[in-house]
């Protein structure tokens, strides 16, 4: 592919907080263009939750993944599904039902996972001027029965032969002192849950 993917980790040692970098730098001799995700699974069961950008492309601030002749669309005007609400400007989804997977272009820079008595959140960084791939989502989800998938996205950007395109995320488990049992408790979760740690 004319590409090298680099993974850098840095694991701090007194909170345990996990920091990651993804680079991919351009090692041919033409133009290339790509961009990174970074996909984690996690069990299935638990509340999912990240901020809705206030100026999303999307009606309803999100999008629902739908097949129809073979291709995916997301659907960003009518995005029902049942366990998925918007709280509060926070979009929080209960999974481990049938296989579905939705997305936003959420500019806040986090998705939370709150699963028994854990937190999960993972910081990564988001391009206000960026052009994200497919539907245009910087984060998507998917769940079934079984998994939930956090899966952060950066932009698409062309690199010329040399160039990097870096996307730097930050991950932090944060104990709770019961377990989440609906969508409202998982809302009340947010302010456990610091700024951002990257500049836009």
């Amino acid at each position: 592919l004319g590409v090298v993917l680099e993974k850098e980790f840095v694991l701090a040692g007194d909170t345990g907080e996990l920091g990651l970098l993804q680079r991919l730098r351009n090692v041919s001799d033409h133009a290339v263009k790509y961009f990174l995700a970074d996909r984690t699974i996690c069990k299935g069961g638990g509340f999912v939750f990240f901020p809705l950008n206030k100026k999303s492309r999307f009606p309803a601030g999100w999008a629902l993944a739908r097949q129809a002749g073979g291709k995916t669309t997301y659907d960003g005007a009518v995005p029902g599904l049942y366990g998925v609400s918007v709280l509060g400007g926070v979009l929080v989804a209960q999974t481990g039902g049938d296989a579905s997977r939705l997305g936003a272009d959420s500019d806040g820079q986090w998705i939370a996972y709150a699963r028994g008595r854990l937190l999960f959140v993972k910081y990564y960084f988001y391009a206000p001027w960026g052009d994200y791939p497919g539907a245009g989502n910087s984060v998507e989800v998917y769940f079934d029965r079984r998994a939930t998938e956090l899966n952060p996205l950066s932009p698409e950007i062309s690199l010329d032969p040399g160039d990097s395109l870096m996307f730097p995320e930050k991950w932090v488990l944060i104990p709770l002192d019961k377990e989440v049992a609906t969508a409202e408790e998982a809302r009340k979760l947010v302010p456990k849950i610091l700024p951002p740690p990257f500049r836009r």
